[in-house]
């Protein structure tokens, strides 16, 4: 039997709000920002919006309805790290581009040395 309404905005919200306390608290650690964790936080969020869109507008519950406000407020402090998780993810790829150059660099001067010997 599929969760309720209710159970699943709740289970959302739970983890939205795991994610944005490690991402708030670890603003330098890359892994915070892993694939899977996004990927997870995208479906959640996706799983969210296939809710609300499907809940019926006569039929109110009151615990639903604080879900929904939870969600939102959850959503609304997404909105508020999403810059820096945006600037997080351009320093690492700079990060990672430098590297990458590096090697290229170091494996060039290798094959080169290899040759003069």
């Amino acid at each position: 039997m599929p969760p309720s309404t209710h159970e699943a905005l709740h289970s959302i919200n739970d983890h939205l709000r795991v994610v944005l306390k490690q991402w708030a608290k670890a603003p330098g650690e890359p892994g915070a920002l892993l694939p899977e964790a996004l990927n997870m936080l995208l479906a959640r969020l996706s799983q969210a919006a296939e809710l609300l869109k499907n809940r019926s507008a006569g039929n109110r519950d009151a615990q639903v309805e604080k879900e929904v406000c939870d969600y939102r407020a959850n959503v609304e402090r997404l909105q508020e790290l999403l810059p820096h998780i945006h600037n997080r993810l351009l320093a690492e790829k700079a990060r990672l581009e430098s590297v990458r150059a590096h090697l290229e660099a170091a494996a060039a001067w290798a094959d080169a040395r290899k040759k003069v010997l």
